[in-house]
């Protein structure tokens, strides 16, 4: 059993590994474990969907996470613009929820197809993000 007060007052040494081993590029079933949003400094919005690979015959992927971070627009009144928000409508057609009302937590537990595609960032880490979704 995990005892939080004794690991937040507990010091540790040694050094705690970076190594990440990406994803590999390509089409799995996906399960979406957690959704998250976010707002940027400058105003801009963000759904991050986080996706827990199925596949099993893929050492380096089956348990893997992969994030999605979809992009949102919003119309002068506040509302999701339904016009804007493709990449969010492909999602919500992918886990069978376009044309109907939905939650952010409703997505929770939906599998679709996804599509990973790996990025290097300037420091050269490399992340595994969903580039696109489609239904099972």
């Amino acid at each position: 059993m995990f005892d939080q007060d004794s690991f937040l007052s507990g010091s540790m040494e040694g050094d705690i590994s970076t190594d990440f081993t990406p994803i590999p590029e390509g089409d799995y079933t996906g399960v979406i474990t957690k959704i998250e949003g976010r707002e940027l400094d400058d105003g801009r919005r963000i759904m991050d969907v986080h996706w827990k690979i199925d596949a099993p015959s893929v050492e380096d992927a089956h348990d893997q996470v992969a994030r999605q971070s979809v992009w949102l627009t919003y119309t002068d009144a506040g509302a999701l613009d339904a016009k804007k928000n493709q990449v969010l409508g492909y999602l919500l057609s992918a886990v069978g929820f376009q044309g109907k009302a939905w939650a952010p937590q409703d997505l929770i537990g939906q599998a679709a197809t996804i599509t990973v595609k790996n990025r290097m960032a300037p420091d050269g880490r490399v992340f595994s993000d969903v580039k696109g979704t489609v239904a099972l």
